[in-house]
């Protein structure tokens, strides 16, 4: 903390622009002030967790606002220690500060205004105001109080910076790059790769890549991931199919601060043709075989430097379970056709709705692979474990709806019928039907039932053989050829995550045709 006349310097301030602005100009005249990110409604928490005795502290309140009853508002500062000094700054965003501080006796002084906003009575106050820096925290605190657009590439880079950092404090408990974002803010941190690529991660990556939910599950898995993101082993990620493994592994990739590329493989869709295989993980060289006519990268050299996940890993042929071994320890590939090697730094993240433990019992998956993947172990629970969670993620895709001009609305009957079905297929069977819901502009409760019969008639398919479906051997085993259409279209539905778009590409048919088979 900053030191000034033996006093430590504390500023407690909010996530988001605002709070970064004014927290940075507090930084501006007590550059080594340690920072603590609370709230209006966790401020009287925040206050308690002050020291009691020690070097006399001057804790600047800046950003914040009122939200809880002022009595304890009020006893949260009547306890604190006498060695503690407390200034609150407030402008003309947060007017309900100054009618507090006028009705209550505390020890607190308040620099407040009604016509400034906070970061420039801030400014003020601490007489940091007239440079080049201040102007730019002006600036920015301006745009953010207004949601005007920024004026400039810095100015958006600094409101992405803020974001990035505000979006990794929310879902994983990270603040780390909070107190860098506000520094910057500050001209006390220089520009990094470690900024830059979180700025590139934001601007690229939406929320929907990120773990929704707000259950005790989801916190803790959330943070759990906050945790092993910088961690540069590999990780296993378990959990049932549509449980969102994929956006799992997307969020430690974020979190992992690497500069390089996120790609996925899914090892089930690739079958199990090992030359298959290899070409897609390792690449070729030109004439590796008929048809290559060019070289081509492989998946770990298109992750170079970034993460590779490696989706449904069971599914691998066991030759190339050897060869990716291999690369685990060697760090090093070898494309078809040649001998030569090449290094790669890529980092690991594999997934499973298997239980890779029995598969290494019955010979199905190497023993040694499983020990090198399962370094670190990541548990994505199934929908039903977090139900609590379904009205945020539907918030979610309605709002990702209305982008699109589909609207989508949710009554009573809707939630009843949500919270009776079980949800075989999880987080994606879920978005899945409130987007069909949208799109066909049904209303969720019917869709909801057409899912339930045709999960029925699923579960009868998938304890049939395929060979007894295209191949009946009786009439009782004939099924309706909409049926049989269906079952193999909501098959290549979820090889594409239920993007509607690319799977009616792929079968060459009309997103409407595609639609209709799915009802």
């Amino acid at each position: 903390m900053d030191k000034t006349h033996g006093q430590h310097h504390l500023i407690l301030t909010t996530n988001g622009a605002a709070g970064a602005c004014a927290a940075a100009a507090v930084l501006m005249r007590y550059p080594d002030a340690h920072i603590q990110f609370t709230s209006p409604r966790h401020l009287p928490k925040a206050l308690e967790s002050l020291p009691e005795k020690g070097t006399p502290m001057a804790v600047h309140l800046c950003g914040i606002g009122i939200s809880t009853p002022s009595d304890e508002l009020t006893t949260g500062f009547r306890l604190l220690a006498k060695n503690i000094t407390i200034t609150w700054y407030s402008g003309k965003e947060h007017p309900d500060v100054a009618q507090y501080i006028a009705g209550h006796k505390t020890q607190i002084r308040h620099k407040g205004s009604a016509h400034s906003l906070t970061t420039q009575v801030i400014l003020d106050a601490l007489k940091v105001n007239g440079s080049a820096r201040s102007l730019l925290l002006m600036e920015l605190a301006e745009e953010a109080q207004s949601s005007k657009t920024a004026r400039s590439e810095l100015h958006r880079y600094c409101h992405d910076l803020v974001q990035a950092a505000n979006r990794r404090f929310f879902f994983f408990g990270d603040d780390t790059l909070n107190e860098k974002a506000i520094r910057f803010l500050a001209g006390l941190e220089n520009k990094s790769n470690a900024l830059d690529t979180a700025v590139e991660h934001y601007r690229r990556s939406p929320d929907a890549l990120y773990p929704l939910g707000s259950s005790p599950a989801m916190k803790t898995l959330r943070a759990h991931i906050g945790r092993l993101g910088p961690v540069p082993e590999p990780v296993l990620i378990v959990g049932p199919t549509g449980s969102g493994k994929e956006v799992m592994a997307k969020a430690l990739h974020i979190t992992s601060g690497r500069t390089g590329a996120f790609v996925a493989v899914n090892c089930a869709v690739l079958g199990g043709n090992p030359t298959l295989v290899e070409d897609r993980l390792f690449g070729h060289v030109k004439g590796a075989f008929t048809g290559a006519d060019t070289e081509a990268r492989g998946a770990f050299e298109e992750a170079h430097q970034g993460t590779l996940f490696l989706d449904e890993i069971g599914e691998l042929p066991a030759e190339v379970q050897a060869q990716l071994l291999r690369v685990l320890e060697e760090k090093e590939i070898r494309p078809l056709g040649t001998m030569k090697t090449r290094v790669v730094d890529v980092r690991i993240v594999t997934a499973t709705h298997r239980d890779l433990g029995r598969m290494v019992a019955e010979g199905k998956f190497r023993q040694d692979l499983f020990y090198r993947v399962n370094v670190l172990l990541v548990r994505v629970p199934p929908l039903c474990e977090r139900l609590e969670d379904m009205k945020s993620i539907a918030a979610h895709v309605v709002s990702e709806l209305e982008k699109s001009k589909y609207t989508l609305k949710l009554n009573k009957k809707d939630w009843d019928a949500i919270q009776r079905y079980d949800w075989p297929g999880n987080v994606r069977q879920f978005l899945n039907v409130l987007k069909r819901a949208a799109y066909l502009k049904y209303p969720v409760a019917e869709i909801i039932d057409e899912e339930s019969r045709h999960s029925r008639l699923d579960a009868s398919i998938e304890a049939s053989s395929l060979h007894t479906i295209f191949f009946p051997e009786s009439i009782e085993d004939v099924l309706p050829v909409k049926e049989m259409y269906r079952t193999y279209v909501q098959h290549v539905l979820g090889l594409f995550e239920g993007n509607i778009m690319r799977t009616a590409r792929a079968l060459k048919i009309a997103s409407n045709t595609l639609r209709k088979y799915l009802l």
